[in-house]
């Protein structure tokens, strides 16, 4: 058999790999009776090695694609995790004034506000992912749509602490 070939036998679909192993298994563990039966003794004795071989084959397999998708998916959960840990760490790092233009999110019980183009705290709480520019279109020439981020509304929701303090007021 050529290399080529084998590989590409490896390329195939798990619902291809699951009939391989069903078939194959089949094939491999039926009585002697039954294969008489059905036909299927001569063939079976014949190239019982190849359906073995074909069973072990399907087997790893189909066990290496599940095993796969599922560290991907422990992987996925692992990095939102850590992600979600950083992202409420960064709260920390606010200023007064980031703070409070956060809690306006929360005080409103929204998550659009209107901030002028050229206001340096809107834009930095962009550059730092916690709000985005919702449209590029303004509202009286220089007032723009500002969302929170969905992250950082869920963290505001299950915990407002993170931008409220004795020292900052909400009023801007």
């Amino acid at each position: 058999m050529d290399l080529t070939r084998f590989l590409e036998l490896l390329k195939l679909r798990p619902q291809t790999l699951l009939g391989i192993l069903l078939g194959t298994g089949v094939l491999a563990l039926l009585p002697e009776s039954a294969l008489t039966k059905l036909g299927l003794h001569a063939f079976v004795s014949k190239f019982r090695g190849w359906l073995g071989g074909a069973f072990v084959l399907s087997s790893a397999l189909l066990l290496g694609n599940g095993l796969s998708a599922v560290l991907r998916q422990v992987g996925r959960w692992i990095s939102e995790i850590n992600e979600s840990k950083a992202r409420r760490k960064s709260f920390k790092y606010l200023s007064p004034p980031e703070k409070a233009l956060l809690a306006k999110y929360l005080n409103d019980k929204t998550t659009t506000h209107y901030f002028d183009i050229s206001d340096g705290i809107a834009n930095g709480l962009e550059a730092r992912g916690f709000i985005y520019r919702a449209s590029n279109v303004g509202a009286h020439y220089k007032s723009f749509a500002f969302n929170i981020q969905p992250w950082a509304w869920r963290c505001l929701q299950d915990n407002p602490r993170l931008v409220t303090d004795e020292t900052i007021t909400t009023e801007k």
